[in-house]
């Protein structure tokens, strides 16, 4: 039993050690292009619940050409985590992000809400 014990602890101590190895190499990021045309961001939004008795506050993201644009673009509503807020996603740079992917054409052009609660 107890070299069956001392088997064990060496295995699980080999495990640990061979998990602790250098990091593997990460990709690197993309850089995004700086001459894209961007879409605007309003953070100052808010609409009144009547259900909750409050104003919501909430963000929106409006693709480039979207003021003068008649198509209907879709909506995507991004909800942030627990403790967060409708500002979370913007200063995570989700319109940059955004503007390169309607850009390079790996997403259409969208609107996106993103909202308090």
């Amino acid at each position: 039993m107890r070299v069956l014990l001392t088997i064990f602890i060496i295995l699980i101590t080999c495990l640990f050690f061979t998990s602790c190895n250098k990091d593997e190499k990460q990709l690197p990021f993309p850089e995004l292009n700086q001459s894209i045309p961007e879409g605007t961001t309003d953070t100052t939004q808010s609409i009144f619940s009547n259900i909750l008795k409050q104003s919501i506050h909430y963000s929106v993201f409006l693709p480039y050409g979207y003021d003068t644009s008649k198509i209907l673009y879709p909506v995507l509503y991004l909800l942030h985590g627990m403790g967060g807020n409708h500002q979370d996603w913007i200063k995570h740079d989700m319109a940059r992000t955004l503007n390169q992917s309607i850009s390079d054409k790996s997403c259409k052009s969208m609107v996106v809400i993103m909202p308090e609660r």
